[in-house]
């Protein structure tokens, strides 16, 4: 299925047709407004002159003529529109099923992958589940359906996609896809409390061998820590409510209250795009969350002594 592409040919034939509608409906604006003031300026009442004028009953060309003309006009406007609808938002296919899930939480994305799956240790699967940063392969549009886990969202990325709603107990679906590789960045565009301005979100295309070797990481269970420092984190980790509320493939914690932390040291950002993922950035967000997000479902731990809190960093930043 063609993803719709603003620099297309046919895109820039239809902007041409509607620059072309827009001129001529200005055109008739002047023509009106000159008509207007030619009558105004030449049948003004002259001096004491009080004889009534001329009375005209009507003329059935120009009732015909002002009617038929605004109708052609939206009949020439209705149907690039529609072509341009169908091109931004194509049917979805019956047989398709769902290629991403798009969930929006108060204030962060989640991202699942139905079709894809995750081998555990204990021998079960699990879906492919991603926070805020979104990849898809160039020029192969997928399959999303939205959600929305709590209050009105609603997911736009203008280089990529149309708006589209995420209303809770509600089902929409978009097709979502690029053809030019690169990072295009978006937000929540419906006010969803406190933190909306900051539930920022990212989607890469990817040409496809970079997609896989992406797709491959993300369905990897990071192996256990042998560093005794980031064995101790992840010991931090899992003694804390940190597990009441995240994931980490491989290790107990497998709560989806909030973001999946399995590869959050492959990310760039954190906290849905406010910071740079770096090793100080995390500890600041760990220890005073609060402060840099107000609002957030995620208490601080500024309880955690130094060293813990250093550990419990380096451990998620070596999750890739």
């Amino acid at each position: 299925m063609p993803v719709f592409d603003p620099k297309s040919a046919q895109a820039e034939g239809i902007s041409t047709l509607f620059l072309g509608i827009l001129l001529i409906a200005f055109l008739i604006v002047l023509l009106v407004s000159g008509l207007i003031i030619y009558a105004g300026i030449k049948f003004r009442q002259k001096g004491d002159d009080k004889t009534e004028p001329r009375q005209v009953s009507g003329s059935l060309r120009m009732e015909i003529a002002w009617t038929a003309a605004p109708a052609i006009i939206l009949i020439a406007v209705f149907i690039p529109t529609v072509m341009v609808m169908n091109q931004a938002d194509p049917s979805i296919p019956k047989n398709l099923n769902s290629q991403v899930e798009i969930i929006g939480h108060q204030f962060w994305w989640e991202y699942q992958l139905p079709q894809e799956k995750v081998s555990l240790p204990d021998g079960k699967q699990g879906p492919v589940i991603l926070a805020n940063e979104l990849h898809i392969p160039v020029g192969a549009p997928l399959y999303a359906g939205l959600e929305s886990g709590d209050v009105n969202h609603n997911f736009w990325v203008p280089q990529l996609s149309r708006k589209i709603d995420l209303i809770k107990g509600q089902r929409n679906h978009l097709m979502l896809g690029g053809n030019v590789p690169g990072l295009y960045k978006g937000a929540c565009a419906e006010y969803c409390g406190t933190q909306h301005a900051w539930m920022l979100l990212s989607v890469r295309v990817d040409p496809p061998d970079q997609y896989q070797a992406w797709l491959q990481q993300q369905k990897a269970v990071p192996a256990p820590p042998t560093d005794p420092k980031l064995a101790h984190g992840q010991q931090v980790f899992l003694n804390n409510t940190c597990v009441n509320c995240h994931a980490i493939y491989g290790t107990s914690a497998l709560a989806q209250v909030g973001p999946s932390l399995t590869h959050i040291g492959g990310r760039t950002t954190i906290g849905a795009g406010i910071m740079e993922n770096t090793s100080d950035n995390l500890k600041k967000w760990i220890k005073n969350v609060q402060v840099i997000k107000p609002g957030v479902r995620m208490p601080g731990y500024n309880s955690l002594s130094d060293q813990d809190l250093q550990d419990l960093t380096d451990y998620l930043e070596s999750l890739k």
